[in-house]
């Protein structure tokens, strides 16, 4: 996740700077830099041996920046092991918003190896079919779904069903906003192996000395 620092190093979280960043028509260029420096990092962990995928947030307004995705694109080819370890990861409305023109870009990017996450999914209303033949591999879904049931019309999917709903379409299920062990142990009732949350560590930028070696790596 992005998040920004001020002339006194205070860091500003998303919630406080999307916003702003949005009317002022910043978003796109923060999150090239995210992306760029994602693929560092990746650099990085490759050097070392190290290599694991990172989940990273994408807006549809970069996938559809022609000229940046261009350059992304001819970048990353022959990186296919960086590729496979970059997980691109879109808000369920976003993903549901995709036309043509940003499916295409979906099937560019997945020949190269790329996959896919579909970031707060709360509902099943919109079809999961055209995002997983292109390499759709796993939802998050917020914990309070798990308790509150996921949206199907005027129905609610209940908790047991969840996971082997999603699992049969072949979709991992990762549990985010886990904030407390109440919601940790309604997602481990329900056999979920993947979470994520304050509950298991505050987040915490990457080491200062894994960046200054992948800029000089880059």
């Amino acid at each position: 996740f992005s998040r920004l620092r001020d002339e006194a190093g205070t860091i500003i979280k998303p919630a406080d700077y999307l916003g702003f960043a949005h009317r002022a028509g910043l978003n796109s260029g923060i999150e090239k830099l995210a992306l760029l420096r994602a693929i560092h990092v990746l650099q990085q962990l490759d050097a070392r041996g190290k290599l694991s995928p990172i989940f990273i947030n994408v807006s549809q307004e970069l996938l559809s920046d022609g000229h940046f995705f261009s350059t992304f694109i001819e970048a990353m080819k022959g990186t296919r092991n960086l590729s496979h370890n970059l997980v691109l990861e879109f808000s369920q409305p976003i993903a549901a918003a995709f036309d043509e023109r940003d499916l295409e870009s979906l099937d560019t990017l997945a020949r190269l190896g790329f996959t896919f996450a579909l970031d707060d999914v709360d509902h099943v209303e919109m079809d999961f079919e055209p995002l997983i033949s292109r390499g759709l591999a796993f939802v998050k879904v917020p914990a309070d779904v798990f308790s509150q049931g996921l949206i199907a019309g005027e129905a609610r999917i209940p908790a047991d069903e969840i996971r082997p709903l999603f699992e049969d379409a072949g979709l991992q299920v990762i549990v985010h906003r886990i904030a407390d062990e109440t919601a940790l142990d309604v997602a481990l009732a329900q056999g979920v192996v993947f979470g994520q949350g304050n509950l298991f560590a505050e987040p915490k930028p990457i080491k200062a000395d894994v960046l200054s070696d992948a800029g000089r790596a880059a």
